[in-house]
Parts: C-alpha cells; sequence; structure tokens
C-alpha cells in the first residue's frame, strides 16, 4: 500500500477501518481549502458529510458504487463514495476483515490519477 502509514480505527465490529496517511494529507488539504474559500460553516459541513459516510463503511460497505478504474477482485474491491454536496470523491478497498480508506480527490481528477493514488 502506497502512501506511508495509516490509521487503524476500532470498532465494534469484525471489520477494521484504516486510513491512509495519503488521505490524512489529502483531507487537511481539503478542509483548509474550504476553510481559506468558504467560511468555517462551510468546511464543518464538509467535515461532518466526510465522517458520516465513512460510519456508513462499518455497516454498508458494498453500498458505494465500484471504481470503473481500478481492478476489483474476489479478494479486494474498490469503491467510491461520491460526496453529495462537495466535489470530492473518497477511494476505499473493502477486502475480507478490514475497509482501507486511500484517499480522498477533487472529482474533476483524471482517472489515471486515481489509479495512481492507490
Amino acid at each position: 500500500m502506497a502512501g506511508g502509514k495509516s490509521i487503524i480505527i476500532p470498532t465494534n465490529t469484525l471489520v477494521k477501518l484504516v486510513i491512509t496517511q495519503r488521505f490524512i494529507d489529502n483531507l487537511t488539504k481539503a478542509l483548509h481549502y474550504s476553510l481559506e474559500n468558504f467560511g468555517g460553516k462551510v468546511m464543518l459541513g464538509f467535515l461532518d458529510e466526510i465522517n458520516k459516510e465513512l460510519l456508513k463503511l462499518l455497516s454498508f460497505p458494498a453500498a458505494n458504487p465500484l471504481n470503473n478504474f481500478l481492478e476489483n477482485t474476489e479478494q479486494k474491491t474498490y469503491r467510491n463514495i461520491i460526496l453529495k454536496k462537495y466535489p470530492y470523491i473518497i477511494l476505499y478497498c473493502v477486502k475480507q476483515n478490514s475497509i482501507i480508506v486511500f484517499n480522498i480527490i477533487h472529482s474533476n481528477r483524471s482517472p489515471k490519477y486515481r489509479k495512481e493514488t492507490i
């Protein structure tokens, strides 16, 4: 897995939620951009939506669409969370006992860039 360190978030389920450093770094950049350009209220709404979507993953990891630009197998599937109010996509992978959140990217980024983030 590219991107260095990761954080494993304990859950009440058998599934581990793993947050990569790349996700944290890009989320931090997106939050700073949101704060500087749109203000604190918008930034907090953005963060709230991300938190809600990540929590949903624990109950329904397959609820989001498959990523068409990354190879999916029986052992792992790559999926997208498309944020409704904000132009960002969260890329994650579902494995047997874990959900790995790889990145958050602006939805205008090219599919080639999405491949490079894994």
